[in-house]
């Protein structure tokens, strides 16, 4: 009996240490299972590489997003909080001879053209285009850029005309968008880039033309602005004093600040003008001081700092893989957030209280952040971010090409999900 009773308190003990065990083990999953919301249907896809603020027309409440994905421009007004209600503006009824990208099977040709970024400034919306040709290495390769820029018309509905809208074809320097290869690969070595802020006024757009340590070394600067482009003289950022190679720009106290990370913003909001500036440089975050200047680092993002939105009580910090600055292709993204107290960052990142972990994960690249209403506390925000990965997104990775395209946080909802 004594032999009998120690086998069944062993048995007892070994159930309860495995119990234990497997809780363990198990609680991560559970905990994020607890915290998945229902999907969204996926009605913004594709690589989305700017979510651009536009104000149609003179009436300021014509403020709408743009943004360029699966069907071409698609676009809603700022305040619609409504998920699959973007609508599709097809720039073919408006641009003379303008066809979205195909290939031909049949001759081995591409035609048309796909609209790689969208911009705006004070007045235009531009469409920033490639066009594409088969290269002697066997792949695809861009074979020419192109500007367009529109400037379109509300119907009655809150719409946009296709029969009342303005177009300019835009008049491109020569080389302003130089490509060149390295080991069979295609590189760009330019820059298009706009400061994208709440206000119009303070709505402008940039061109580094050139790229340090490439054969195009020499840069030039452009400004893009009423349907042209023009010289924008010697530009300097202040992010660096022995480095030139802006990528980003903000406005503050109506002047341009120009940096060479690809990541800046400010605390502006539709109502109320900036009063500090934030970048991001590799890894680290950066503020300046009430005078935009004196700039501050605050804390490791943890992986390379993409794009920065802010909101009335934290500032929302997307990170992806840049070459640059990360050996890896894989986990150097993901969403992440540290709080914002009288416009100053915090030491370090904060958990969300929202699912936003979960969905927009360290897997993936955040390309393009935006707040829709930046006045108000981050639980109260419409706010936006496009997504994509590197690698082959089998069922085996964290990732999926379903997700890759737009998401939304609505206050309504209280959750990340597919736009």
């Amino acid at each position: 009996k004594g032999i009998k009773m120690k086998k069944t308190l062993g048995l007892i003990i070994l159930a309860i240490f495995a119990t234990i065990s497997f809780t363990s083990c198990f609680s991560p999953i559970y905990y994020e299972v607890m915290n998945d919301v229902y999907p969204e249907k996926a009605t913004v896809s594709g690589n989305i590489n700017s979510i651009c603020r536009y104000t149609v027309g003179n009436n300021s409440d014509n403020e709408y997003l743009v943004l360029a994905a699966d069907y071409g421009v698609r676009y809603k007004l700022a305040s619609n909080q409504v998920h699959g209600s973007w609508c599709t503006f097809d720039v073919r009824t408006v641009i003379p001879d303008f066809a979205y990208h195909t290939y031909d099977y049949t001759t081995s040709t591409h035609n048309g053209y796909q609209i790689a970024k969208v911009l705006t400034d004070t007045d235009y919306l531009y469409l920033f285009c490639a066009s594409y040709t088969n290269s002697d290495y066997g792949t695809t390769t861009v074979s020419n850029f192109y500007l367009w820029a529109l400037k379109p018309s509300v119907n009655s509905d809150g719409s946009w005309s296709t029969t009342d809208c303005e177009v300019k074809a835009v008049s491109i320097p020569d080389n302003t968008f130089p490509t060149f290869y390295y080991s069979e690969v295609q590189y760009t070595a330019f820059s298009i880039f706009s400061t994208n802020a709440p206000q119009r006024a303070n709505r402008r757009i940039y061109i580094r033309s050139g790229a340090l340590n490439t054969v195009y070394p020499t840069i030039t600067y452009y400004q893009l602005s009423n349907g042209q482009i023009t010289s924008a003289g010697n530009l300097t950022p202040v992010d660096s004093t022995g480095t030139n190679q802006i990528s980003s720009v903000v406005m503050f106290n109506g002047s341009p600040v120009f940096f060479n990370s690809i990541a800046s913003t400010t605390n502006e909001t539709y109502t109320s003008p900036a009063t500090r500036i934030y970048y991001g440089s590799g890894y680290f975050l950066y503020y300046s001081d009430t005078n935009g200047s004196n700039f501050k680092s605050c804390l490791n993002a943890g992986n390379p700092i993409t794009t920065l939105t802010t909101t009335a009580d934290t500032l929302l910090i997307g990170r992806g893989y840049i070459p640059s600055v990360s050996a890896s292709t894989t986990s150097t993204g993901g969403l992440v957030r540290t709080t914002l107290t009288d416009g100053v960052p915090g030491s370090s990142l904060i958990d969300f209280t929202s699912n936003a972990s979960f969905k927009l994960t360290s897997s993936n690249n955040i390309l393009a952040t935006l707040n829709a209403t930046p006045e108000k506390t981050e639980a109260e925000s419409s706010l936006y971010a496009s997504i994509n990965f590197y690698g082959t997104g089998s069922s085996s990775s964290s990732v999926s090409y379903t997700d890759v395209g737009l998401w939304s946080y609505y206050p309504s909802r209280g959750n990340w999900n597919r736009e």
